[in-house]
């Protein structure tokens, strides 16, 4: 596809880099994120189905969690984001900084890169940090809702129950909510 446009296409230079990148990026999309969010929504909806299957009262727990963490992910994604647009941007300065020369200059430059990436760093860790808590509260009270209403529990019931809850709330988590925005 790309090939057959390249040779139709009478642009200039930067407009065709430009376009064939933007194929390369849709290429790319409907390749590895198209699966990706299919695999994401049939383990949302499997783990559901057989949470709700096996313990009602569990599911309606399960069902609780996905406002706060939905709430998680688009804030924490958001700022990731801005941070990595201002790095981004930064990185334009870099040529113009290395070719002036001026080395208090260059070492600012670096110094502000470094803080960025910490900045970047720092997020990510509070972004994973605050998802996993709200995933083993709601984790934890789904299996006490669970293990509470059943007297006779069969280790097997009690892991395939963690692994589904388990499995739904770590489904949620990775959903890239400010693409879908």
């Amino acid at each position: 596809i790309v090939y057959s446009y390249l040779d139709k296409c009478e642009l200039d230079v930067s407009s065709k880099v430009a376009r064939t990148e933007m194929a390369g990026n849709v290429v790319n999309f409907f390749e590895n994120d198209v699966g990706y969010y299919i695999s994401r929504f049939v383990h949302i909806v499997g783990s559901l189905y057989f949470i709700f299957y096996i313990k009602f009262d569990v599911g309606i727990v399960v069902l609780f969690c996905i406002i706060p963490i939905l709430i998680i992910v688009y804030k924490f994604y958001f700022k990731i984001g801005q941070v990595t647009s201002v790095i981004h941007n930064h990185m334009e300065f870099k040529v113009r900084i290395i070719e002036s020369g001026n080395i208090l200059g260059i070492r600012g430059f670096f110094e502000r890169r470094k803080g960025l990436l910490e900045m970047s760093s720092l997020l990510q860790a509070k972004h994973w940090f605050a998802l996993n808590m709200v995933r083993l509260v709601f984790l934890v009270v789904a299996i006490v809702v669970f293990a509470h209403s059943n007297y006779i529990l069969t280790q097997g019931q009690t892991i395939s129950m963690y692994m589904y809850i388990n499995e739904f709330l770590c489904s949620l988590m990775v959903i890239p909510v400010d693409h879908l925005s």
